[in-house]
């Protein structure tokens, strides 16, 4: 067979896959080429809890990225940049920044002045920690000052978003998972902590951080809830 019918059908055998494939990345804008949707943004997030309430892994989950075995604990405010959600359903997402703020009273000025700044507000909770009593009068004096600063914010939408960690070593391990959220509201000590926001709205979600899965299934859920 000559090089020029070797060739020819090469390409055809070629051309269908390499359609398949540009059509994921490609589209078609008055005959030109050109590059997928540019993701759709969700604004600025800022994240907080007391010290071992998980925020080091949630924010390795949000980038995308295995947490390490072994973490150090967050000493200063970090922030993250144009983080791309590409594990959910629909039009790519991205999170136009993450402040991350350790866990202790020195960084409540600035915690309350980020929740102002930040489009979205996220306080973890540890769920093993819940019969601790000084855990839980922390938890509540950050709630009660997290209220007062969205409180004095112009935003639209005041809203908490807990995240309630450590699914997986709390007294609700054993529920079956689509109901944990329920049974969580009922508990008297739950109940508490949403109290503290007063008139702000507050979603509480559950999850085991560890699961890659369970956290995606949590994102999916505070992505929906976010767009509603």
């Amino acid at each position: 067979m000559s090089n020029w019918k070797v060739a020819a059908v090469l390409v055809a055998v070629a051309s269908p896959v390499l359609v398949r494939l540009g059509s994921k990345l490609w589209g078609k804008e008055d005959g030109i080429e050109t590059e997928g949707p540019e993701p759709k943004s969700l604004g600025s997030f800022v994240v907080w809890g007391r010290p071992d309430s998980g925020k080091t892994t949630f924010i390795y989950r949000l980038r995308g990225e295995e947490p390490p075995v072994e973490k150090e604990a967050t000493d200063s405010k970090k922030k993250n940049e144009e983080v791309i959600l590409d594990f959910l359903n629909g039009e790519p997402l991205v999170i136009d920044e993450i402040a991350d703020m350790p866990g202790n009273q020195d960084f409540r000025d600035k915690w309350r002045q980020m929740v102002i700044e930040k489009d979205h507000v996220f306080y973890l909770i540890n769920l093993e920690k819940l019969s601790d009593v000084d855990y839980l009068t922390q938890v509540r004096f950050d709630v009660k000052d997290t209220v007062l600063a969205l409180e004095n914010s112009e935003k639209i939408d005041k809203r908490i978003n807990f995240i309630a960690t450590h699914l997986d070593r709390s007294q609700w391990k054993d529920i079956e998972r689509s109901k944990v959220n329920n049974v969580m509201n009922d508990d008297m000590v739950i109940r508490q902590i949403r109290e503290a926001r007063g008139e702000v709205k507050g979603y509480l979600y559950s999850v085991n951080l560890m699961d890659k899965k369970d956290f995606e299934k949590l994102m999916q859920d505070v992505v929906n809830d976010i767009s509603n």
